[in-house]
């Protein structure tokens, strides 16, 4: 609600100047090199990227929305191919319906992506989790009782078959080569064979 990014240092254990950013940031991630960082700005149809060695807001980049629906951008990864993912969700309709986007970082120009297997191209509440290496992008729908989730392969630029995990999944994780996930206690691998369950609380912190 302070529209800024707060910023810790752990070695003093402080707060630092926080970095103003647009309206209502939620989702953000580094840039691969760590340059950079992208602030999507749910209460705006904006994404804002900080310079880090100067903690400032270099500029916003519109994002395009549905009017319909007006959805705004709520979680960003970063892949090492020079694209971000982008999901948005709806504020103004009864479901949870948003989309998901793809942003070139050398242009600036954002779109709509589809071919990530969920019907018409929406998720419900969307969010992205990246791998280490940013070669892969977990996409998983929080507000969806199916839970699609599928993996996005940053060298490839395609999406994989999605995965329904029949339950709200809360979180994700994912290790730094993207072999191994772990999606509200379903573990995976590359391919979205379940190896394994965990018995961690719904929303556990990974």
């Amino acid at each position: 609600g302070l529209n800024r990014i707060e910023v810790y240092a752990l070695q003093t254990q402080t707060f630092l100047a926080p970095i103003p950013v647009g309206a209502g940031p939620k989702g953000m991630d580094f840039t691969p090199d760590g340059t950079l960082l992208y602030v999507a700005n749910n209460g705006e149809h904006t994404i804002s990227v900080v310079n880090l060695a100067t903690r400032t807001e270099l500029r916003k980049i519109s994002i395009p929305f549905d009017t319909n629906n007006d959805d705004r951008p709520a979680s960003i990864a970063i892949g090492n191919n020079g694209r971000a993912l982008i999901t948005t969700e709806g504020c103004c309709t009864s479901g949870f319906n948003g989309s998901v986007m793809q942003l070139v970082l050398a242009t600036d120009v954002a779109s709509r992506r589809t071919g990530y297997g969920t019907v018409n191209g929406l998720t419900s509440r969307g969010r992205l989790v990246p791998s280490g290496d940013r070669s892969r992008i977990i996409v998983f729908e929080t507000g969806s009782s199916g839970g699609d989730t599928t993996v996005y392969n940053a060298a490839r630029n395609l999406f994989s078959t999605p995965l329904r995990i029949q339950t709200f999944p809360f979180y994700a994780a994912v290790n730094h080569t993207g072999s191994r996930m772990l999606v509200h206690g379903h573990a995976m691998d590359t391919s979205l064979s379940v190896t394994g369950m965990t018995s961690a609380a719904p929303g556990a912190a990974r």
